[in-house]
């Protein structure tokens, strides 16, 4: 097998640099898609016997819509499959409770009228805490906000099919800690969040 030299190229298929010389050049392939990435693998060093070999893999980029509600209680977001629907803990319930506020009823009728009389065929409903209190009570405490959420979709649609659980403090999605070692009460409250999605 003869080695051959590649560039790495992103967005468009790989193109062979200078050969060593008498050694002949493989042809680049284009692919299909509109964003392959094409990575070059080294098994050890390249030289004879031990190439370096290029390999295309398709990237694809799915957009994604977002839209927030006025007071942020929910934020949807939606790559035109699948929806997921972000709840504020701090809206959709009071501190320590798995009881629904009012608002977080209306946030969940407005996602049954979405459905328009369609409902999905699944729903998957997964409750997130900060990292406040110990791992057994924030798992616990997630379990039970998310079963709240699914309870009020099934009262709303008996035949939708729920399943709901838990992640506790295990999935953040910011930091709970500034660069200067103080509590980031921004992140903690964006890790204290109930998603709904379906698709």
């Amino acid at each position: 097998m003869s080695a051959v030299s590649w560039s790495v190229a992103v967005g468009a298929a790989a193109s062979p640099v200078a050969p060593l010389a008498g050694r002949p050049v493989a042809a680049a392939t284009k692919s299909a898609t509109a964003d392959p990435t094409t990575i070059v693998k080294q098994p050890g060093s390249a030289g004879p016997g031990n190439p370096r070999v290029a390999q295309t893999v398709d990237r694809v980029v799915t957009p994604v819509s977002r839209s927030s509600s006025s007071d942020s209680a929910v934020t949807y977001s939606s790559d035109g499959q699948t929806t997921v629907a972000s709840l504020s803990g701090d809206v959709t319930f009071d501190v320590d409770s798995a009881t629904l506020t009012d608002r977080a009823k209306q946030v969940l009728d407005e996602i049954v009228t979405r459905w328009n009389g369609k409902p999905p065929a699944t729903v998957t409903v997964v409750g997130h805490t900060d990292s406040v209190a110990d791992d057994a009570y924030n798992q616990t405490l997630s379990e039970r906000r998310a079963k709240a959420v699914a309870d009020y979709l099934t009262s709303k649609v008996a035949s939708l099919n729920v399943q709901s659980s838990g992640k506790g403090e295990s999935e953040p999605v910011a930091s709970e800690t500034n660069e200067d070692g103080s509590v980031n009460e921004a992140g903690k409250a964006a890790n204290r969040h109930v998603d709904v999605r379906w698709g």
